[in-house]
């Protein structure tokens, strides 16, 4: 509890994704013998990232370049939940050049997994995003980073 100001109780909740924010204030009031209900919400984190990490909106509208460029988030670091194999230099070839690629390259086997892959080159800059797909048994491209 963040603080008490009767009708109002402020406090932070940590939970997992699903969690009904609404039904939790509902709950909370049954347990304490009356009615409640939100008055506000604010997400303070999600998936690793914080507000902390956030850009405050005067800076995006002025355009401050030295404070977008010291928030930006890399998009390796943003899917960091995906799985991830290091590219060799074959096989960044072969992404550069749209080629497919297999097993064979160096990826894990595809038909154990459900989720896409990150491709990272070997300074973890995202090369490519791939998935299996189970209709033609084949790798297929989500998206390309490599130029």
């Amino acid at each position: 509890v963040k603080g008490v100001e009767i009708p109002y109780i402020d406090i932070d909740v940590v939970c997992s994704g699903g969690t009904y924010m609404r039904t939790l204030a509902v709950g909370i009031g049954k347990e304490l013998g009356t009615t409640a209900h939100l008055a506000g919400l604010r997400r303070t984190g999600s998936c690793g990232f914080s507000v902390g990490d956030a850009v405050d909106f005067q800076s995006v509208a002025q355009k401050d370049i030295p404070c977008l460029e010291n928030h930006t988030i890399h998009l390796s670091r943003a899917l960091s939940f995906l799985p991830s194999v290091e590219a060799n230099p074959e096989m960044e070839k072969k992404i550069k050049h749209g080629q497919r690629l297999s097993v064979k390259d160096g990826l894990p086997d595809p038909s154990a997994k459900e989720t896409p892959v990150r491709i990272i080159d070997r300074t973890g800059s995202l090369c490519a995003v791939v998935e299996f797909d189970n209709s033609s048994g084949k790798l297929n491209y989500c998206c390309v980073f490599s130029a």
